[in-house]
């Protein structure tokens, strides 16, 4: 065995076996005893666990889907709710709810309670906390024959009718992250008059809808995804493309070496900001942030690749047929939107690419368009909006004083 393999295994077994240790800097990580380091709960912990140690309230809901998923709500919100609306958060592909809450006081949740606000958090269908259906498991394959079209028409309006019966409160506002502002768009575009019923506003964050022309590397992978990608992730994790790892998350969260390597692997896909890499949050977002990803998720967003549209999933023309009455699937229309929203972009952004956003944005109706803000940092990327250490200054400011707009009504 190379000496690098049995580094590797060392620092994967180290990892297990001790607590993880976060410090300020990241000099102080190779320092044999530093006040500026500690063990962190909060790697691995569990929503609950983690909002609880923050001083507010917490509550999970376990819903039921029109089509048969158990998904789980967050709830967290301070002893007094002094903000009239609550806020609801979805969030991004290849993540879960802890992506929302993972960083302290660096997180848009932790910021908004403290204002005042009652805050749910989505955890969407396949994820770590929602793995029930009412009658498949996971290890079925047909439970993950979901894309977020049904994260859209199910999951998302199943969170809006949770929200408004506890909190009494008929809107609120949504605020997205990356593929949740995906589910936003299918879900206002397809339901644009009951969405602006329950809806105040959206904030999209890092927004995809039109996916063409990006720098990730993904791209370049695209034209292999239906051979042989598609099919070797269907005979290994039966209709998962890329499963949890644990060993991994935790390798890459053991100290500054494995940290800046995996990032480094990360900003081939999000766009590079190696300065925003925070040494007090990084191992604990390595350990928290991944999930899962449904084969199928992918297999949507490669069709609106592909065809440089934002469409609805093409199930082969006899089945669109049935379907939508066309053997092409139809387009989203976003034209249709009647919904205040409000766009958070990065010029660094190789997913949600800025000049894609915009091109959504210019879709919508004028009067429902409410703000398109790109970040003043050209270095900020879509891994940014939930880890970067300067966070609070690129976009959580700028994000809490949308909101106050929008509970104002000054976007409708």
């Amino acid at each position: 065995m190379s000496r690098f393999a049995s580094l590797l295994l060392l620092i994967i077994y180290l990892s297990y076996v001790l607590a993880i240790k976060t410090c300020e800097t990241f000099s102080d990580y190779y320092k044999i005893a530093s006040d500026k380091c500690f063990d962190n709960p909060d790697a691995g912990a569990p929503p609950l666990e983690i909002l609880r140690r923050w001083g507010c309230h917490a509550a999970e809901y376990n819903v039921t889907t029109k089509d048969g998923y158990q998904i789980s709500i967050i709830r967290a919100w301070p002893t007094h709710i002094t903000q009239p609306i609550p806020i609801v958060m979805g969030h991004g592909i290849y993540m879960n709810s802890l992506g929302f809450i993972s960083m302290f006081n660096k997180t848009i949740a932790y910021n908004l309670i403290q204002e005042g606000y009652d805050v749910y958090l989505i955890n969407f269908r396949g994820t770590l906390f929602s793995t029930g259906h009412t009658n498949m498991t996971q290890s079925d394959y047909d439970y993950w024959m979901y894309s977020f079209h049904e994260m859209g028409i199910c999951s998302t309006l199943t969170a809006l009718d949770l929200v408004a019966r506890i909190s009494g409160k008929p809107k609120s506002i949504y605020i997205g992250y990356s593929m949740g502002t995906t589910a936003m768009f299918v879900y206002s575009t397809l339901y644009p008059t009951e969405a602006s019923e329950r809806l105040a506003g959206v904030i999209a964050l890092a927004p995809v809808a039109n996916v063409t022309e990006i720098r990730s590397i993904v791209s370049y992978f695209a034209p292999f995804w239906r051979f042989p990608i598609k099919p070797i992730a269907k005979l290994l994790f039966n209709g998962i493309l890329l499963p949890r790892n644990e060993a991994i998350n935790r390798f890459c969260a053991y100290g500054p070496i494995p940290i800046f390597l995996c990032y480094a692997s990360r900003v081939l896909i999000f766009g590079p900001d190696f300065k925003s890499l925070d040494p007090l949050y990084r191992p604990v977002t390595n350990i928290n942030h991944p999930d899962v990803i449904a084969a199928n998720v992918i297999e949507h967003y490669w069709q609106c690749y592909k065809t440089r549209r934002f469409i609805q999933y093409d199930h082969g023309a006899e089945e669109n047929l049935i379907q939508y009455g066309s053997v092409i699937p139809p387009d989203y229309p976003i034209e249709d939107i009647r919904t205040p929203m409000s766009f958070f972009v990065a010029d660094n952004d190789w997913i949600a690419e800025e000049h894609n956003a915009l091109a959504t944005y210019n879709m919508i109706p004028s009067q429902y368009r409410c703000g398109y803000i790109v970040s003043s940092n050209k270095e900020f990327s879509h891994d940014d909006v939930i880890t970067s250490r300067y966070v609070f200054k690129d976009l959580i400011q700028g994000v809490l004083a949308k909101v106050q707009q929008m509970k104002s009504g000054l976007c409708s």
